[in-house]
């Protein structure tokens, strides 16, 4: 497991696919050597996504914010969208 993100609409599966996509390539590209690497590339992938989704669901999980998150989210629904994408993890 490379890693645990904050569930806000199902970022774990494709955590899961993106990083089984880079971990096949490279072991295909440098077998079992490439270990080191891969896991140091996919531990800077997931460092801005991670730490985005943790806010946003520390922000969600306060009483002092979850009001004025959902009024936004109600307001911008694009922001939304946004912060989904931008805590996502893709398969290059």
């Amino acid at each position: 497991q490379a890693g645990v993100i904050a569930s806000l609409a199902g970022e774990g599966m494709g955590l899961a696919l993106a990083s089984a996509d880079a971990a096949v390539r490279a072991w295909r590209h440098d077998g079992p050597g490439a270990a080191p690497g891969f896991q140091d590339a996919l531990a800077r992938r997931m460092a801005r996504p991670f730490a985005l989704a943790s806010l946003i669901w520390r922000m969600g999980e306060n009483p002092r914010t979850a009001g004025s998150m959902t009024a936004m989210a109600s307001l911008f629904p694009p922001l939304v969208r946004i912060a989904s994408r931008a805590t996502r993890i893709v398969a290059r």
